[in-house]
């Protein structure tokens, strides 16, 4: 499988400093010196190009910096076109919230998630397209969440395109949902709930 990485942002603590003296003479001189502590920042960040382009680049996301592992990748805005190709290498996310139509080109890895808080989740006028070879891997997924009445579809289609889940993938919590595999594309997951709502109808 695909190698991912993840990354630790630095910031610097007011808090934490180190201390260094010196006697010149009667004189002792102390310095603080702040110290730049490797922390994790969790953040909610969008993604900001209608017309797609590559996940890598930061100037892409609003703010301007790379989801990373503790990170929720959020595609929000309007397509230019029917989806918004992402072209991923290997990416690394916490979770992904998509509400509106996506196309994975390349792959990417979802290392977060729980029952409650799943890595992958669709809602509103999300819908996600793995095609040509597209690979995603994630823990928990909820399609259909939440939003406006219409059905959140996740497509997976050619010779080498997989979505792999290892945890529950639950379809329609609270709206209809569409599971679409064809033309040798693959989805593996460990537990698949389909309608689990009252109500609700999904389709694969």
């Amino acid at each position: 499988g695909a190698t991912s990485f993840c990354h630790i942002r630095t910031s610097t603590s007011p808090n934490q400093a180190a201390a260094s003296s010196a006697f010149s003479g009667d004189l002792l001189t102390i310095d603080i010196i702040p110290l730049s502590v490797a922390r994790a920042v969790p953040d909610e960040i969008h993604w900001d190009d209608p017309s797609g382009g590559s996940y890598g680049l930061a100037s892409n996301w609003n703010p301007p910096q790379v989801p990373d592992c503790d990170d929720t990748a959020i595609f929000d805005v309007t397509p230019a076109l029917t989806h918004i190709p992402i072209e991923a290498n290997s990416d690394a996310a916490g979770r992904w919230e998509i509400r509106t139509p996506i196309a994975l080109n390349g792959s990417a890895v979802l290392v977060g998630g729980s029952f409650l808080d799943p890595s992958l989740s669709l809602s509103g006028l999300g819908s996600l397209l793995l095609n040509g070879g597209a690979t995603l891997d994630s823990r928990n997924a909820r399609i259909g969440d939440s939003g406006v009445n219409q059905a959140p579809l996740v497509t997976v289609s050619g010779n080498g395109s997989r979505w792999r889940n290892t945890s529950e993938a639950s379809f329609t919590d609270s709206r209809d949902a569409t599971l679409k595999i064809e033309s040798g594309g693959r989805v593996e997951a460990l537990m698949m709930t389909v309608a689990k709502a009252n109500g609700t109808s999904g389709a694969i």
